[in-house]
């Protein structure tokens, strides 16, 4: 059994701040535009089937899924609530593939709440 253990949750607010940051940090001096079609096809895949095809295509049985809460992005605490429900719903989906991971910065005031929320309430298994 293949596992990758390392799938990013990238939601379509956050895709082109991230390709922008991640171009930056390649030392890619283009335009978003010139490289964000890379990323395309998972722009609108919000259950994640797309990905799950990518999977079956790599040979990857079953992948670790989540985002990456950083407080300094000005989430509030609802929105990131929003976030990790909607990766226990994408776990929901393709129960067999997906494992979804909590993202709850460390930093936040409320930080242990909203882990319980997520473990309790959201049955996601881990924390990234």
């Amino acid at each position: 059994m293949i596992i990758d253990v390392h799938g990013h949750y990238k939601p379509s607010p956050q895709t082109s701040s991230f390709i922008h940051t991640l171009g930056k940090n390649w030392g890619i001096e283009k335009p978003i535009g010139d490289i964000q079609h890379y990323f395309s096809k998972f722009l609108d895949d919000t259950n994640y089937d797309k990905f799950v095809e990518d999977m079956d295509s790599s040979g990857v049985d079953v992948s670790v899924l989540f985002f990456f809460d950083n407080i300094g992005r000005r989430e509030n605490d609802e929105q990131v609530l929003k976030l990790n429900k909607h990766l226990a719903n994408i776990e929901k989906r393709h129960p067999e593939r997906i494992i979804s991971f909590a993202s709850i910065d460390p930093r936040r005031p409320e930080a242990p709440d909203l882990f319980r929320t997520c473990i309790e309430d959201y049955h996601l298994r881990g924390l990234k």
